[in-house]
Order: structure tokens, then C-alpha cells, then sequence
């Protein structure tokens, strides 16, 4: 995580949607790095702790957290209260391979 933020100097709230990131030096791969960051509540995490916002989740989009397993993948299912647009698929389960070899069985053709 200290990697991935190691050119944040801090975060200013503009107003109750906005903030904004005060960088130490420039880093192209903040952007582009941001979703191995969690952005969470603050009541959240003080009331469950890092762990509980790493283990569940909670957001606002399409799909709501289902199930992680360490290296091996992520449920998700469609969350239908979400406010906008009712999205087509029911579940995503992404498989996470370590090496992109191990994959790549996965994609070919069944015979």
C-alpha cells in the first residue's frame, strides 16, 4: 500500500463529493494505481478497522462484494437497489492468476 501511495504528501476534502490529492513529487501511476487503493468511510473503518474494510467491502456501484479468496478470486454480485442503470449480468467472478501462463489455459476453446 505505501508503494502504491508513495507520492501522496495528503488528501484535501473540497466539499461533500470532491477531494483532492497534494502529491510530493509527480507519479504518473497514481491514477492508473488507484484500484489497489480502498477509499472507505471513515465511520466504517473506525468501526470495523482496516481488516473488515478489507475483507468487506462496501461501495456504491452496480455490484456489491460477495466473497474474496487470496490469490485465487473475487464475487461480486449485482446489487439491485443500486440507483442507476440495472446491469446485465447477475454475478462477475474474476479468477486471479499469479502468472499470466496460468491463465491463459482458461481462454482457449473447449473441445
Amino acid at each position: 500500500m505505501k508503494v502504491a501511495l508513495r507520492a501522496l504528501d495528503k488528501v484535501e476534502v473540497v466539499d461533500d463529493l470532491h477531494f483532492r490529492f497534494l502529491l510530493n513529487t509527480p507519479d504518473v501511476t497514481l491514477i492508473p494505481n488507484r484500484t489497489t487503493v480502498m477509499i472507505a468511510s471513515k465511520s466504517y473503518y473506525d468501526r470495523g478497522g482496516r481488516g473488515e474494510v478489507c475483507e468487506a467491502p462496501m461501495g456504491t456501484g452496480p455490484y456489491k462484494f460477495v466473497r474474496y479468496e487470496m490469490g485465487q478470486y473475487i464475487d461480486l454480485e449485482r446489487f439491485e437497489d443500486y440507483w442507476g442503470k440495472k446491469r446485465p449480468f447477475g454475478r462477475h467472478v474474476f479468477t486471479l492468476f499469479p502468472r499470466i501462463r496460468q491463465g491463459l489455459p482458461s481462454f482457449k476453446p473447449e473441445r
